[in-house]
C-alpha cells in the first residue's frame, strides 16, 4: 500500500498521466518534492476514497500525511495544513 503513495516512480508517472489529461505543465525542479507531497496525497484519497467531485475533501490522516512528508521533505519546512471545504 505505501509503495503506491511513497515510491517516486509512482508517484512520477501520476503526474505525467494528470499533466497529459489535464494539458498541464510539469512542476519546476525547485518544486519537485512539493509535486511528489500532493501527488502521494491524491495517491492516497483516490485508493482509500475513490474519485472524489468538485471541492468534495477528505482529510489524510495523520500518520500517512507525516510518512509522505519525511518521504518528500519541504528544504525550508513549510506545509499548507488540511483545509475543509465548507
Amino acid at each position: 500500500m505505501f509503495l503506491m503513495i511513497l515510491d517516486a516512480g509512482v508517484l512520477r508517472t501520476q503526474m505525467l498521466y494528470r499533466n497529459d489529461v489535464f494539458a498541464r505543465h510539469a512542476a519546476s525542479e525547485k518544486d519537485v518534492n512539493k509535486s511528489y507531497r500532493h501527488a502521494g496525497y491524491r495517491q492516497y484519497i483516490l485508493i482509500h476514497h475513490g474519485r472524489l467531485g468538485l471541492g468534495v475533501r477528505r482529510p489524510v490522516p495523520s500518520c500517512c500525511t507525516w510518512a509522505i512528508r519525511d518521504t518528500f521533505p519541504d528544504p525550508d519546512g513549510f506545509y499548507v495544513p488540511y483545509e475543509p471545504s465548507w
